[in-house]
């Protein structure tokens, strides 16, 4: 009879063996779902992992419990939202990216939320095309539209939903 993991583990896990590629086993099996790391017992780290490999949300914290990263991990790199906080709680970055490569920000995301194209939309077309690429998990939504609905969720806690 096979015991089912944890849902829920810490980087000190006696039983998860990670490296440097990110790659996270229990007991010798592909891991998936939520990683923490605590400092001085408060939460500094949530990441969502799927079959080994974070994949989904993940939130950073400052040492003073303000959220200082949230985004979208796409199985090898971020592929969807970041955004990011000073300790204060001023989010002074929002960005799109593809396999960790930014294509669109969103400039004053505190008033105005101007969404920029960092990457043209004829070199989005080229990316997106280039099989080397890896954009199996890409978001096409505008940087303007993952903004919100990564913020409603934090703020109504469902960010991992679905993960655990």
């Amino acid at each position: 009879m096979s015991v089912e993991p944890p849902k829920i583990l810490s980087y000190d896990d006696p039983d998860l063996d990670w490296d440097q590629s990110e790659f996270y086993r229990y007991k010798g099996e592909p891991f998936s779902g939520l990683m923490e790391s605590h400092m001085n017992g408060r939460l500094v780290e949530r990441v969502a992992v799927r079959d080994g490999l974070a994949h989904g949300y993940y939130v950073y914290w400052h040492p003073n419990g303000q959220i200082t990263e949230l985004g979208w991990n796409g199985a090898t790199a971020v592929d969807g939202i970041r955004i990011q906080w000073d300790a204060d709680g001023t989010i002074t970055s929002v960005e799109k990216r593809w396999s960790g490569q930014l294509v669109q920000r969103l400039d004053d995301p505190n008033s105005q939320r101007r969404v920029v194209d960092v990457m043209s939309p004829a070199d989005q077309q080229a990316f997106l095309a280039n099989p080397l690429n890896f954009t199996r998990y890409a978001r096409m939504e505008p940087v303007d539209t993952l903004f919100d609905e990564a913020l409603a969720r934090h703020r109504d806690g469902t960010l991992f939903d679905g993960t655990a």
